[in-house]
C-alpha cells in the first residue's frame, strides 16, 4: 500500500474523552485521489448491548439512561477539523461491510449494535501528511450533554469570540501575544 498509517491514542486535557488521531502519508512518488479509509466495532454502553443509538448534531450517541457513549466525528465539536464522510450504526454484524456507508435511519433501538465511520475522497500528493480526528466519550450523560458544544469561533470582522462555555478559562493566541481569560463577554482590541 503506498499509504502509511499512524494512530495515536490520547486523553483530553479535561479527561472527558478519547481522541483518536489518525495521520496518513503518501509513500508514492504520485498523487493520490480518492483515497479512502475507516474503522468499525462492536459497541455497548455498560452492559447493554442494545441500548439506543441516535445521530446527533457532533456524529453519534448511545445511552443507557445514566450514562451515554458519544461518537464524535464533526467539524467544529471537540477540536475536529475534518469531518468524517460517513457514521453508521446498526446490527454489529454489519458494521464492517458498512465502513463506506451512512446510517439510513436517525435511530435504532432493541438490537445488538455496532458503528463504523471513514473519510473518503482524500487527495494526497507525493509526501504530503494528512491528520484526521475523532472523539469518544464515555461518562455521565448530563455532564457529557453539556461539554458537547461546538467549538468556540471568531468573527475576524468584529473581533468578538461566540461559543465559549460561561465560567471556562481559555487561552487566546493572536499574533505573537496571548491571553488567559474566563468566558463571559470578550472582545480583542
Amino acid at each position: 500500500d503506498p499509504v502509511h498509517y499512524r494512530g495515536v491514542n490520547e486523553i483530553s486535557a479535561d479527561g472527558n474523552f478519547g481522541i483518536l488521531t489518525y495521520y496518513i502519508r503518501n509513500l508514492s512518488g504520485e498523487k493520490i485521489t480518492n483515497y479512502k479509509f475507516g474503522a468499525a466495532a462492536d459497541i455497548k454502553i455498560g452492559s447493554r448491548d442494545s441500548a439506543p443509538i441516535a445521530k446527533t448534531d457532533y456524529g453519534i450517541s448511545m445511552t443507557d439512561g445514566e450514562n451515554t457513549f458519544a461518537l464524535i466525528g464533526k467539524e467544529g465539536y471537540s477540536g475536529i477539523s475534518t469531518s468524517v464522510s460517513t457514521i453508521w450504526f446498526g446490527d454489529y454484524r454489519n458494521a464492517r461491510s458498512n465502513v463506506y456507508t451512512s446510517a439510513s435511519s436517525d435511530s435504532l433501538t432493541g438490537t445488538d449494535s455496532g458503528a463504523s465511520y471513514s473519510w473518503q475522497n482524500i487527495t494526497l500528493e507525493p509526501g504530503e501528511i494528512k491528520e484526521f480526528k475523532l472523539c469518544l466519550g464515555i461518562g455521565d450523560t448530563e455532564k457529557l450533554e453539556s461539554l458537547l458544544k461546538p467549538d468556540a469561533s471568531i468573527n475576524y470582522a468584529d473581533e468578538t469570540l461566540t461559543g465559549l462555555t460561561p465560567d471556562s478559562i481559555y487561552r487566546i493566541t493572536v499574533g505573537t501575544d496571548e491571553f488567559t481569560v474566563t468566558a463571559g463577554s470578550l472582545s480583542i482590541s
